[in-house]
Order: structure tokens, then C-alpha cells, then sequence
């Protein structure tokens, strides 16, 4: 079912060739590098064992991510361009 209780119709349905997109912001540099580095790179495995393992359903995930570098001003412009995609 859908988030609003309803059955999907086969073209709302997700073939095996779709991705689930998801976008990520990940502090690589700055002054908080030193947990973010270790947390995309947790994020990153995931997303590969989940794809190797199958997907989700068979679909796989495609992990877009950039560095923000703990500065706000680029958290929310990245963040604008992951929304409007």
C-alpha cells in the first residue's frame, strides 16, 4: 500500500530498472571531518551491501552526496539542489 493506504496501480509500481534516489550531506572536511568521514563511509557500505544484496524490492539505490564541509551556507544549497531534483 501507499503512504495513503491505497494500492498502487502498475505504474505506480517501481520496475527493476528504477533507482531510489537519495541525496546525502556529509561534513568530509571542516572541523567535524573527522566523525562525518567515518559516517558517509558507514552511509556508502550500506547503500553497496544493500545493492549487492538485491536492492530494496530489486530496485537499488543511487546515493548522491556532497560535502558541506560544516558550513551551513552550503548545507542549504546543496540541500536545494538535491530538493528540486
Amino acid at each position: 500500500e501507499t503512504p495513503t493506504g491505497t494500492t498502487p496501480t502498475p505504474a505506480e509500481t517501481p520496475t527493476a530498472k528504477e533507482k531510489i534516489t537519495i541525496g546525502a550531506l556529509f561534513d568530509l572536511t571542516g572541523p567535524t571531518a573527522d566523525v562525518g568521514k567515518d559516517y558517509a563511509q558507514g552511509v556508502r557500505d550500506y547503500i553497496q551491501y544493500v545493492n549487492e544484496s538485491g536492492g530494496i524490492d530489486g530496485i537499488t539505490i543511487d546515493l548522491q552526496y556532497t560535502d558541506y564541509g560544516y558550513k551551513v551556507p552550503e548545507a542549504l544549497s546543496a540541500y536545494k539542489v538535491f530538493k528540486d531534483k
